[in-house]
């Protein structure tokens, strides 16, 4: 166990360019890019906490005070930066690649992954979160007809022997409007936003699947296409290289 222990961390990894994690909000890429760029050894950056830091405001205050198209702007201006970086792992924000002309930049630029999430997964992991400001105002009229109703949350406490809607019946029908709420929004992003998520080089469901699990199979993928040097190599066999390089072997 010991030995697997050290094999693991004599590991040698060389990245030939910078990864750029893609997709919607909640679909893990801070998470996964952290955890991606440690096992690698390279600096990992937020785009969006890179937004932040330059312009003194967090991303609710910048769509708070001045609008959606200036977020936008900056957004471009500290992607066009993160894109002229020799090596990293970056997290876009979820409407990062604005256009086709953006994603082509992006993706010349490094290795363009996508993280793809299910709609249902999502909203479970976003219900409840306050800070995105694009989760937030009133429910568009076409999807308040699909709201379920006090009748639909009766027949569900019927079916469990509940004689009417006490508090937590109540409780319940609120969560099912919010929920339903964010899958609309939800939906209505992935389908703007997936055809550039998908000139992505690689493509990784995290459905059910840990962080650590979706970094290790970033690496396998990229190892694969020649995106990533060493992976694999033991710490002897570099050593044993650079011997043969030094006596001209």
């Amino acid at each position: 166990m010991q030995a697997d222990s050290d094999a693991e961390s004599n590991r040698i990894m060389k990245q030939t360019k910078p990864i750029f994690l893609c997709g919607l909000m909640g679909s893990g890429k801070s998470t996964v890019g952290r955890v991606l760029a440690s096992k690698i050894g390279v600096p990992f950056v937020d785009l969006d906490e890179e937004i932040e830091r330059k312009a003194g405001k967090t991303v609710s205050e910048i769509f708070a005070m001045q609008g959606e198209a200036r977020f936008r702007e900056l957004e471009r201006l500290v992607l066009m930066d993160c894109i002229e970086c020799d090596t990293g792992v970056f997290a876009l924000g979820g409407g990062a690649l604005q256009s086709r002309e953006i994603a082509e930049q992006v993706a010349d630029a490094g290795t363009l992954v996508y993280l793809e999430t299910s709609v249902d997964v999502l909203a479970e992991r976003l219900l409840g979160d306050d800070s995105r400001p694009l989760l937030q105002g009133s429910v568009e009229p076409e999807q308040e007809s699909h709201q379920p109703d006090k009748k639909t949350v009766q027949k569900e406490a019927k079916t469990r022997e509940i004689d009417g809607l006490n508090d937590f019946d109540t409780s319940r029908l609120e969560e099912l409007k919010r929920l339903k709420e964010l899958k609309g929004r939800l939906q209505a992003l992935q389908d703007e936003r997936e055809g550039l998520y998908l000139m992505a080089a690689v493509k990784i469901c995290t459905d059910g699947v840990g962080p650590d699990v979706v970094a290790n199979e970033c690496m396998d993928r990229m190892d694969a296409m020649g995106r990533l040097a060493g992976w694999g190599a033991t710490e002897e066999s570099s050593l044993e290289q650079n011997e043969k390089e030094q006596y001209g072997e």
